[in-house]
């Protein structure tokens, strides 16, 4: 066991760079796939879109675990993909946000911030 922990450490130490090129060639090829454009990768791996973000209808169950959306300048809508978390969307969207029609039993994940309409409905929200 320590001698994984060391390797781990070792890695995320000495070869950074190559993990983090490998994380951010992960982020973009999730991006592309899902047809995202105009976005940023910050430095801590957060993503910032300058528009909006439609990736309803894609029949995706989570967001993998090297997504988190930071700022989506434009609406951000995940409706109708069957999403049992809001683990890795946007903290903050410049219009509205809808996740409607999901297994979400919790909003935890959502957005902090959202000017315009947010749709939650069609869930198995056992809370607000």
């Amino acid at each position: 066991m320590k001698a994984l922990k060391g390797s781990i450490l070792s890695r995320s130490s000495h070869g950074g760079e190559g993990f983090k090129t490998q994380r951010r060639e992960s982020i973009e090829k999730w991006l592309k796939e899902y047809d995202i454009e105009n976005y940023t990768i910050n430095d801590d791996f957060t993503i910032n879109v300058n528009g909006f973000v439609n990736i309803s209808n894609k029949n995706l169950k989570e967001f993998p675990e090297y997504i988190q959306f930071g700022v989506v300048r434009g609406s951000f809508d995940c409706s109708y993909c069957h999403l049992k978390s809001l683990k890795g969307a946007p903290k903050e969207v410049g219009g509205y946000f809808d996740c409607d029609d999901h297994e979400l039993t919790s909003l935890e994940g959502a957005p902090k911030k959202v000017p315009d309409a947010f749709n939650c409905s069609d869930n198995e929200l056992t809370s607000l």
